[in-house]
């Protein structure tokens, strides 16, 4: 077994009630881990009991020690980190990777039952303004409502609420999801990370193109789709001009 197979299994075990939910495509191109990282430690006490969905948008290593502390809480992290992993990547993703390895026995040790309540993890470092550059792995991804469970079945259930952990201002692709859950009956919190405060229920304003037919396709323009699932291509090079006037790419294809 891989080590990115192994990672995948302890966050993503079979059994669980939301595994089928985590995004392979990150674990897929791990290798041999260059770094390691001690995760910090996330503050959780504001869980509350009763039956949540929660939404962690924090930056990477945060984002994973958020996912840890939740599962002492009874909650079952659930990674939805959608973009690859290579040299020379537009988003380095070997801290995540180094975090995730630095999680993974800490989430096996809790023992979680196979129905605990979702706490699906995001990284908020996913889409930098930075345009991508050729020979780059642009592996810039966003979330969208289809990579998360509907209210439906979040009823379905038992879970009534969902808590979102970010720093203001609330990204415009989360913004989609909470609103779908908003209008599907579900009782949307926030949680301001940088703070201590208990979280607060909130109105998710419409976004733009909100159940728009487009939304999707005008949304993923531009970004690099990789052939393993999710978000990671290399950005071709172009040739240098010829006499012969052939011109055309090299360094091109997808990141494997």
């Amino acid at each position: 077994m891989s080590e990115g197979e192994r990672l995948y299994e302890a966050w993503a075990p079979a059994g669980a009630e939301w595994s089928r939910w985590a995004k392979p495509v990150l674990f897929a191109s791990a290798g041999r881990l260059e770094r390691s990282v001690v995760l910090p430690q996330a503050d959780v006490g504001w869980v509350r009991e009763g039956a949540a969905a929660i939404v962690v948008d924090l930056e990477g290593v945060a984002s994973v020690a958020a996912g840890v502390a939740l599962a002492a809480k009874g909650f079952r992290p659930v990674p939805l980190y959608n973009g690859a992993h290579g040299p020379e990547a537009i988003v380095d993703q070997e801290p995540l990777l180094a975090a995730l390895a630095a999680g993974a026995d800490a989430l096996a040790a809790q023992g979680l039952r196979p129905g605990a309540p979702p706490a699906f993890l995001l990284d908020a470092r996913r889409f930098p303004a930075r345009a991508a550059a050729p020979g780059k792995l642009d592996n810039r991804w966003m979330v969208f409502p289809q990579d998360l469970p509907s209210a439906n079945l979040l009823l379905s259930q038992g879970i009534r609420r969902a808590v979102a952990i970010f720093d203001e201002p609330m990204k415009d692709d989360l913004a989609h999801v909470l609103r779908r859950w908003q209008e599907g009956g579900l009782r949307i919190e926030s949680k301001p990370a940088s703070e201590g405060d208990p979280p607060r229920q909130i109105d998710v304003p419409r976004p733009s193109r909100f159940r728009s037919m487009w939304y999707r396709a005008l949304a993923i323009l531009g970004l690099g789709r990789s052939d393993a699932g999710g978000f990671g291509m290399r950005i071709p090079i172009p040739a240098p001009p010829s006499s012969g006037g052939g011109g055309g790419f090299r360094g091109g294809g997808f990141f494997h």
